[in-house]
């Protein structure tokens, strides 16, 4: 059942995505697409963002291997961008399969609504297959919320490391949800034994880590992506 789930809405975001090419915001492309362009092929626009690191790598470094690979596969032609589609898709398309699991907890009949109203609802449609940080953030904060809604005082199962984990890359690919970063880990912590907390807590603190060194690596700071962001957008407004 997970396949056809995962099946249907791949197919609606990506059809989407080919059917009805369009440009929601520049940003889908100058802060994404275009950054792993210039590093895949050599040339891109530097948007005044990439000029002083106002924004993280992180989601035009996970273009990177599916443009590479259309480079590799069929120089010259559309398929670099196909494949970048491709994968925002199927990214999208999993909250489909964390909505029927969540379902479960309640009845099968439960599952398959909640699973089928999350794969065609028309904004995951439109945007699934779009280059926004926004779009790979929410499927690990969707899938981070599940993940900590399990109660174990009723048997289910409660993984603690992988909900960490989607709570920490929730906020390395858009920072701006901390404050449901911070809620749901905090739901999350409820009802778990001190082990169960202290996992939960590391695996958050990973793909932090993560972004920080990252940050540090490309823009010289660690958080610069994060700290110039805010001096640019708040402080200088």
């Amino acid at each position: 059942m997970a396949w056809q789930i995962f099946g249907l809405a791949f197919v609606l975001r990506f059809g989407a995505a080919l059917l009805l090419p369009n440009i929601h915001h520049p940003d889908e492309v100058f802060q994404s697409l275009e950054q792993a362009h210039r590093i895949t092929f050599g040339t891109g626009i530097v948007p005044w963002e990439f000029r002083t690191g106002a924004r993280s790598w992180m989601t035009p470094g996970l273009l990177l291997a599916p443009m590479w690979t259309g480079k590799l596969l069929s120089p010259g032609t559309d398929l670099y961008r196909l494949l970048c589609q491709a994968l925002l898709a199927a990214l999208s398309s999993m909250t489909a399969v964390v909505a029927w699991r969540w379902g479960q907890r309640t009845g099968p009949l439960h599952a398959v609504l909640t699973a089928i109203a999350v794969a065609v609802w028309f904004e995951f449609v439109y945007f699934g297959a779009k280059a926004f940080s926004e779009v790979v953030a929410s499927v690990f904060l969707f899938t981070a919320a599940w993940l900590c809604s399990a109660d174990p005082a009723r048997g289910e199962d409660s993984r603690p490391v992988a909900a960490g984990l989607c709570l920490g890359m929730t906020f390395a690919f858009r920072f701006h949800l901390a404050p449901a970063v911070l809620f749901i880990a905090f739901w999350g912590l409820r009802g778990l034994q001190p082990g169960g907390r202290l996992r939960l807590l590391w695996a958050t603190s990973l793909p932090i880590f993560f972004l920080g060194a990252l940050d540090w690596i490309t823009w010289g700071q660690p958080f610069a992506s994060i700290i110039r962001n805010y001096t640019a957008n708040v402080t200088q407004g």
